[in-house]
C-alpha cells in the first residue's frame, strides 16, 4: 500500500514536483538499480534520508518544513504536521509553481542552513527539530541582522546537550523547563498537534534568541509605493542594475518595477529612502538577500535627487 507521502507525490498541482526537488525521489536506472533523483544537499548532509528506498522520509520532512515556512511567511498559525494538515496543504497550494516567489525564498533558506551548519558536528536533530529550526531562521532572518548564523552551529549543539541533560533531570526528579516546555511535548498524546507544535516553536525561538543574543532590525520592512513613483521618475524607468551582467538592461515599465534594499534588510540595511532603488521584478529575485551595491553614477545620481541627499 501506498504510504501518505507517497499519494500526495500524485496530488494535482506544483507542490509534489517542488517537493520532490527538495527531498529528492527513488528511481531506477537502466539497469534497473535504485538511485536517488534530485534532492537538496541539506538531506544528503544533515540526515539519513538520502540514499536509496529512504527518500520518501525525506519528502515528508521537506513538506512539513515548507508548509510551516509559507505559514509563518504569510502571517497564519502554525499548523499541525500530521497527515490530514499535509494533505490540506497541498490542495491549498494547488496553484503553486517551482518558480515562485515562494519557492526562491524556501530554496534560498535551505541553501543557507546547508552553508551555515556545514561544520556542525553536534548530534543529529530529529525531524520535527529540523521544522523548529527553520521556521526558527526564516523569523530570525526577517527580525535581525546577520551576526547570529555563524554562531548557530555551536548554539545548536549546545541545545541537543541541554535537552540530553534535561531528560536525566526530570528522571533524577529535578525540574527542567526545556523538557517540560520542548522535550516531552514532542511525544504523548497529539505531539503533532498545532497547539504542541506552537508551544514547542516558542520555547525553541526564546531559548536560542537568549543564547544567539541577535541584534535586531528596523521594523519596517516594505517600502511604499510614493517612493517607489519618486525613484522610478529619477530613474527615467533605468533599472538600478543596468550595468550588471545579471539585468538585460530593458527598460522598466511601473506596474512591474519593485522597490530593492540595496543593502539587504537580513545585513542591517534600513527601510529608508537612501538605501532604496527600483528594479526589474526578477532583478530583484534574482539578487534575493545578497548585498549589490550600486555602481552607476547615472542610478547614485538619481537616488540622490528623489531622496535630497547632497
Amino acid at each position: 500500500p501506498l504510504k501518505a507521502q507517497e499519494k500526495r507525490d500524485a496530488f494535482p498541482g506544483g507542490m509534489p514536483t517542488f517537493i520532490k526537488q527538495l527531498g529528492g525521489e527513488t528511481v531506477h536506472d537502466e539497469d534497473q538499480k535504485q538511485i536517488v533523483r534530485g534532492g537538496h544537499r541539506f538531506f544528503r548532509e544533515f540526515t539519513k534520508y538520502s540514499t536509496p528506498g529512504r527518500t520518501r522520509q525525506a519528502r515528508e520532512t521537506a513538506a512539513k518544513i515548507v508548509m510551516q515556512l509559507i505559514r509563518d511567511e504569510d502571517g497564519f498559525r502554525l499548523a499541525a504536521t500530521n497527515a490530514a494538515a499535509l494533505d490540506e496543504f497541498y490542495y491549498q497550494q494547488v496553484g503553486f509553481r517551482d518558480d515562485c516567489d515562494d519557492a526562491n525564498r524556501v530554496v534560498a533558506l535551505f541553501d543557507d542552513v546547508s552553508d551555515a551548519l556545514e561544520r556542525y558536528e553536534g548530534a543529529g536533530l530529529t525531524d520535527i527539530e529540523w521544522v523548529h529550526l527553520f521556521v526558527l531562521w526564516q523569523r530570525l532572518e526577517r527580525g535581525y541582522a546577520n551576526s547570529w548564523k555563524p554562531k548557530m552551529a555551536g548554539v545548536l549543539r549546545k541545545f541537543k546537550v541541554d535537552l540530553v541533560q534535561a531528560q536525566q533531570d526530570i528522571v533524577q526528579m529535578k525540574p527542567n523547563p526545556m523538557w517540560t516546555e520542548f522535550g516531552m511535548r514532542r511525544s504523548g498524546s497529539g505531539p503533532d498537534a498545532a497547539s504542541k507544535f506552537k508551544a514547542r516553536q516558542d520555547y525553541f525561538d526564546q531559548w536560542f534568541i537568549r543564547q544567539l543574543k541577535p541584534s535586531a532590525i528596523d521594523g519596517r520592512r516594505a517600502f511604499d509605493d510614493d517612493l517607489r513613483r519618486l525613484l522610478f521618475d529619477a530613474q527615467a524607468g533605468t533599472c538600478g542594475y543596468f550595468d550588471h551582467d545579471f539585468c538585460d538592461r530593458s527598460s522598466i515599465q511601473f506596474d512591474d518595477s519593485q522597490v530593492h534594499h540595496i543593502r539587504p534588510h537580513s545585513q542591517g540595511g534600513e527601510t529608508i529612502p537612501e538605501n532604496a532603488v527600483v528594479v526589474h521584478k526578477w532583478c530583484n529575485q534574482h539578487i534575493g538577500s545578497t548585498h549589490v551595491p550600486i555602481t552607476s553614477q547615472l542610478i547614485l545620481n538619481a537616488i540622490r535627487s528623489a531622496t535630497g541627499r547632497t
